[in-house]
């Protein structure tokens, strides 16, 4: 998976006002950054692709107009560095796939680039980057065209909630780091609380959502499930998951099932503190009380 699609729903900009506008814009900055420093993948150049001119097409931002020039600045110029140059796709004669799902896209000839684009790309396995209101659709998306297919999507461009970027990141990290890639959990934290809150979880509720989080910040940063350690480290009432670090510098992460939150320790099983989803820092080592047993 190294090719990239931007959908047309992630790159409309809502005219609402320009503190709208505001937020569009950095969302967007935001990912193809992430994309372009992070990740191995690439854009393909396409007829009526966003990128086709020598400016975007959209977002074109209609109440903060200075957001115009940092898209070329920042995006556009991005993007242009992400693309591959040894060909153009040619779209004549493909047909516009038929969306199967409830999947929300803006009219016009764009889009139906797109979609003919979608079509294109099918046995390439890209991964689609959509916006807000798809979020909530079934992924990966269904398409149709001769035959059924799917495309997998990321809802990166606010917060991505799964390990489909795994394969796509790349090695451009800072091995010795605790979490080598904490640049993807920024949002956890705030994500955590908001759904608890939001959805009035309970207890169980809530250690699943702890579960499914914690696995994914371990992964992403690059963490393996030690079972021998996890079986060793829990109890009757207390359930640890334990994850040894696979490069770089060794150490552990013991995870507080119940309340959420990552014990630290060093290659020596000395403890190095409490950190939250979002790989921050949160309460001080305290060897004398917190033991990671082998």
């Amino acid at each position: 998976m190294e090719i990239a699609i931007l959908s047309p729903c992630l790159l409309k900009a809502e005219k609402e006002d320009s503190q709208k506008e505001l937020e569009h814009y950095k969302k967007l900055e935001d990912l193809i950054r992430i994309l372009f420093q992070f990740t191995k993948l690439k854009f393909e150049y396409y007829r009526r692709a966003p990128y086709e001119g020598y400016k975007m097409d959209i977002p074109n931002y209609q109440h903060n107009l200075t957001l115009n020039n940092l898209v070329t600045v920042n995006i556009y110029s991005v993007i242009q560095k992400m693309m591959i140059r040894d060909y153009v796709v040619d779209l004549d004669g493909i047909p516009p796939a038929t969306k199967v799902t409830d999947f929300k896209l803006p009219d016009g000839d764009m889009t139906e680039a797109f979609l003919s684009y979608i079509n294109f790309s099918k046995n390439k396995k890209p991964l689609l980057f959509i916006g807000e209101e798809n979020f909530n659709i079934p992924r990966p998306i269904h398409f149709s065209e001769e035959d059924n297919f799917e495309i997998d999507a990321s809802t990166l461009a606010t917060i991505e909630l799964s390990n489909i970027l795994s394969t796509c990141l790349n090695d451009k990290l800072d091995v010795e780091d605790i979490f080598p890639r904490k640049f993807l959990c920024s949002k956890y934290n705030d994500y955590v609380k908001k759904k608890i809150e939001t959805d009035k979880l309970d207890s169980n509720g809530s250690i699943a959502l702890f579960q499914q989080l914690g696995a994914l910040v371990a992964e992403y940063n690059c963490y393996e499930k030690d079972n021998y350690l996890s079986k060793k480290n829990s109890t009757k009432d207390k359930l640890r998951t334990v994850y040894k670090k696979t490069i770089g510098k060794e150490s552990y992460l013991s995870f507080d099932v119940e309340s959420g939150g990552f014990e630290v320790f060093n290659h020596n099983f000395e403890h190095l503190g409490q950190y939250n989803f979002n790989c921050q820092l949160v309460k001080p080592p305290s060897p004398h009380t917190h033991r990671l047993y082998r």
